[in-house]
């Protein structure tokens, strides 16, 4: 009564909704505000609600009030008989929270039984709120002289006296009102109540009070009306059944307290007089009568349009075979706005034997379920579908076969699971033929699509059906259809194609759709993860993407939808970790594992791992990065997904490279690269052929990193992608200047240079810097500016035999008569002077440099200010005290390809300094992993030292270190390998 008195005083709008036990399940009670909302506020756009809805019910009903109170100056909401769903409930709890800042406009009046929830005390805190308790309402006499005054006046009756009324009334307000209104029943003159009558309960007053003096037609009526939810009159009356009429119904209202008409033209009946009746009548109705009212009623409410209360409740009362036909009818409407809350909270009630009976329910149930719980709605979509084929029920079987696999899309566990989905996709297509229906030629072009890019993009077939998916994104469809469909080819577009014309297309059709007032929560959450995305991708200013994740985290925090965190990371931690900015990038990381837990996919749990091995690796802490990219790998593998292997391989490329592992590194490029060209894909070739690059590159001979990176630039230039993932800025600074020497996409090339701030990273030109180079380890070759002299042409053997004997003589040459020696020890001294000097000119020639080489004094040498030798600076490296062990373990990585000159001669010169480069990679090998020894860094150790017997051999230092370690992890693998190797080297 006081939240009646609120209402008249507050003006404006109103909406009450009476309390039921089942609206402690979120999804019910969110359907039956929805339902209370639209009847009190008739017209008034509201946000549909959505099964995810009810995952994410406080953002949803944020949403709903926002709606309600806009353009309204008032609005009162008033929750009554909060108590009877339990304390501290889920409705109470989301109402505290969704309220803390939504408009003032908006007042919220609980009416309860008990105490306030816990969840208030914020309110309390803040002066929010005002609880007003029993004792505050309770008569005293003079309250009660006004009350007496206010109806004894009207009707000519003042035979109570304020403190009999107070008293006997207990302080109720609504017992000294039915008092004064039945007036008092006198046996003589100065007669009072009675003892036992002062005494008896709430209920027995108004038993006698209000449901005595009415009719036995009337009682019949509320105790059928008790059982059903606030309904217009008219249907109200329909639904109770003959005779009781509208006039009739509006006649009880009018003349019986606790039942009260609203603005909307609905009867409500107040919960005390609902147990009064109950109280009066206790027999009550028979099961089945009950269930007949509950199922006309239910079918009125649908007949009227209100598809949330009467789909409610008849679920609630169990009218099966009623509800069935209702979904069925109701369900493609309530699926075109998106309402799919309404048709989970309808259908989970039902026994999982009577969906069972109906491939439309479990249908319906499984589609519902999507954003809830996909692997529950997948289970029961495969068992749909496959019932769907073996009765041949065609209306079904393409509707299931796409929500099947939305299903496996949601989940993202097992894309295997696509493999059966996809071979049946010829017979589909037959199907949607013979059926003819546009909708379901839109489904089976979005799950081709979706299961296709997923698992097998490489198919055939694969760009006929995205081709057919982009068609239908452009066409008008349901809104929550549009979206699924455009972040799936979003995703794609940016991931897997780096199609960036198209993402772009996509992105500005879902940010119409977007539209920030009246999105949902979830789709605002979405549209910063397609931001990011995108711009991760192809914008080059990070500052644009940081500033985009930094309100896209907000958003969630704000919505509690931490669901979208982990994409929106991902794509962010693409651009941070490129761009080395390290500190950003543990923040990132830092947060995506708050947001994982024990029941976290697997895909997200390898994105965490993903970049955490980036993490250790641009740290050179390449054994833990190892480490964390095979979980990474693996876990992508096992997934069957088509897109993360590529990525992850990536990765363990650069880090095998990193440690020396360059065979494993070109085989994991290389895996990489075929998958890249089989999908077609331009950000995929661009990315793996960016790490070929710089594998080629690292070789020492950088010649052959160019026509990966024509590949790579290639791609990139014509998709403009300004990402460049698991290469070092340094490594990819040297790679882009290699293209523009040698012109190579140079327009896209300077430009990367530029946008990317490259240009700080590239190697600092020296005033003293050697046009000419010579690389003499793994073969022989001459370059002069980076571009080899020895790629056209007959080989020219006499300049290339002297050019690794003056490398071998070392910067300070050796006399004519020794490279006479060497090279035509079978001629005679004028002959070979001839042959010298014949040779010196040709080699003079081919530098392009006639002071390259150096005579004087008798002896020939190169000129060390004009060329630059990679043994000479191995044995540089070796001496140099300057260089950290990490940094010089990988300069010496880089410089030493091979053997020195394996293709030249085996003369004594050649052979001994042979062995000395060897002997300096075998040192700076046992070198390193003994300091890793020391750091007690195990693994690196012996990873170290077995890379170094392989390539250099055997040596008893290298060896001693491999053992040492092995035994210390207690690796008895590695422990007979070793000795294996000891008793061949020694046979």
């Amino acid at each position: 009564m006081l939240a009646e008195e609120l209402m008249h005083a507050a003006g404006g709008r109103s909406v009450w909704l009476r309390m039921e036990p089942r609206f402690a399940e979120p999804g019910t009670f969110l359907s039956a505000l929805v339902s209370a909302i639209g009847n009190a506020m008739p017209g008034k756009s509201l946000p549909p609600l959505g099964s995810e809805d009810i995952a994410f019910a406080q953002a949803y009903l944020r949403r709903l009030l926002k709606a309600a109170i806009t353009g309204e100056s008032s609005l009162m909401l008033v929750i009554d008989d909060l108590h009877v769903v339990g304390e501290d409930s889920q409705p109470s709890n989301l109402l505290a929270n969704a309220i803390r800042d939504l408009n003032p406009d908006l007042q919220v009046v609980l009416a309860s039984r008990a105490p306030p929830d816990p969840c208030w005390s914020w309110h309390a805190a803040n002066g929010r709120n005002d609880v007003v308790t029993f004792d505050d309402l309770r008569l005293e006499a003079d309250e009660a002289a006004l009350l007496i005054d206010a109806i004894a006046a009207k009707r000519g009756d003042a035979s109570w006296s304020a403190e009999e009324l107070a008293e006997i009334s207990g302080g109720w307000i609504l017992g000294a009102r039915l008092l004064l209104q039945g007036g008092r029943h006198n046996t003589g003159a100065n007669a009072v109540a009675p003892a036992a009558e002062t005494s008896a309960p709430l209920l027995e007053l108004l038993a006698n009070e209000v449901l005595a003096p009415l009719s036995e037609e009337d009682l019949d009526f509320l105790l059928r009306a008790v059982r059903l939810p606030n309904m217009p009159v008219g249907m109200l009356a329909e639904s109770v059944g003959a005779p009781f009429s509208k006039a009739s119904v509006a006649r009880l209202a009018r003349k019986t307290l606790f039942v009260e008409m609203d603005g909307g033209g609905r009867l409500q009946i107040h919960d005390l007089l609902k147990a009064a009746v109950a109280h009066h009548r206790p027999e009550g109705l028979p099961e089945a009568e009950v269930l007949a009212i509950s199922k006309r009623a239910g079918e009125a409410l649908l007949a009227e349009g209100d598809l949330h209360a009467g789909l409610t409740l008849l679920s609630s009362v169990g009218a099966w075979e009623a509800l069935r036909d209702a979904v069925l009818e109701a369900a493609p409407q309530l699926a075109e706005a998106g309402e799919f809350g309404v048709l989970y909270t309808a259908l989970e009630a039902m026994p999982e034997e009577e969906r069972g009976k109906t491939i439309g329910l479990q249908y319906w149930f499984g589609v519902s379920l999507l954003n809830l719980n996909p692997p529950r709605a997948r289970a029961l979509l495969s068992e749909a579908y496959q019932k769907a084929k073996a009765e041949a029920a065609e209306d079904y079987i393409i509707p299931l076969w796409a929500a099947l696999v939305d299903a496996i899309w949601f989940e993202w566990v097992d894309c295997s699971l696509f493999d059966p989905l996809i071979e049946e996709l010829p017979e589909l297509e037959k199907l949607a033929k013979k059926l003819n229906r546009p909708e379901y030629d839109a489904q089976l072009a979005r799950g081709a699509f979706a299961a296709l890019s997923f698992r097998a993009p490489e198919h055939p077939n694969f760009p006929e059906w995205e081709e057919r998916d982009l068609a239908c994104f452009w066409q008008n469809m349901p809104r929550h259809e549009t979206i699924r469909r455009g972040i799936q080819l979003m995703f794609r577009y940016c991931w897997g194609d780096g199609e960036r014309w198209k993402a772009s297309q996509v992105r500005t059709r879902l940010n119409y759709i977007f539209d920030e007032e009246a999105a949902a929560p979830a789709d605002i959450c979405t549209r910063y993860v397609v931001s990011t995305e995108f711009m991760s991708i192809f914008e080059p200013d990070a500052t644009e993407v940081i500033a985009t994740v930094d309100k896209g985290l907000a958003a969630t925090d704000r919505y509690q939808l931490y669901f979208w965190d982990v994409p929106m990371l991902n794509a962010a931690l693409y651009k941070v970790m490129s761009l080395e900015d390290r500190q950003r990038a543990r923040d990132y990381l830092a947060l995506l594992a708050s947001r994982l837990g024990p029941h976290s996919r697997p895909h997200d749990v390898a994105i965490h791992e993903h970049f955490s091995a980036y993490d250790h690796w641009l740290e050179d802490r390449f054994e833990a990065a190892m480490t964390h990219a095979l979980t990474a790998y693996r876990a992508s593998i096992e997934s069957g997904f088509s897109i993360s292997p590529v990525y992850y391989g990536l990765g363990l490329a650069a880090i095998s490279q990193s440690m020396g592992q360059r065979r494993e590194a070109l085989t994991r490029m290389r895996k990489a690269r075929r998958i890249a060209q089989a999908q077609r894909s331009a950000i995929l070739i661009f990315i793996s052929c960016l790490r070929g690059a710089a594998l080629a590159a690292s070789s020492g001979r950088p010649e052959r990193a160019k026509p990966y990176l024509e590949r790579a630039l290639s791609a990139g230039a014509a998709k403009r992608i300004y990402v460049h993932p698991w290469l070092r800025r340094q490594e990819m600074a040297e790679l882009l200047n290699m293209a523009v020497d040698a012109n190579i996409e140079a327009g896209y090339a300077h430009e990367l240079l530029r946008v990317l701030h490259l240009a700080a990273e590239q190697p600092k030109a020296s005033p003293t810097e050697k046009p000419l180079q010579i690389v003499s380890l793994g073969g022989i070759d001459i370059f002069r500016h980076g571009s080899s002299l020895l790629q056209s042409g007959k080989m020219q053997k006499g300049p290339i035999a002297l050019a690794a004997q003056l490398v071998a003589a070392g910067p300070s040459g050796d006399r004519a008569e020794a490279f006479i020696d060497r090279i035509w020890g079978d001629v005679d001294e004028t002959a070979g002077r001839n042959r010298l000097k014949s040779t010196v000119y040709r080699l003079r020639q081919l530098f392009g440099e006639a002071d390259a080489v150096v005579t004087a004094g008798g002896r020939v040498m190169l000129n060390a200010d004009l060329v630059s030798v990679d043994a000479w600076e191995l044995e540089a490296l070796s001496r140099s005290p300057t260089w950290s062990p990490a940094a010089r373990y990988q300069r010496m990585l880089t410089l030493y390809a091979g053997p020195f000159a394996p293709s030249q001669g085996s003369d004594v010169g050649t052979l001994v300094y042979r062995q000395h480069i060897e002997g300096i990679v075998s040192d700076l090998f046992a070198d390193f992993a003994e300091g890793l020894t020391g750091a007690s860094d195990w693994s690196r150790a012996l990873s170290v030292a077995k890379e170094g017997l392989s390539r250099v051999g055997f040596t008893e230092r290298l060896y001693a270190v491999a053992m040492r370690t092995a035994t210390e992890l207690g690796n008895e693998r590695e422990i007979r390998g070793l000795t294996a190797l000891l008793e061949t080297d020694h046979d």
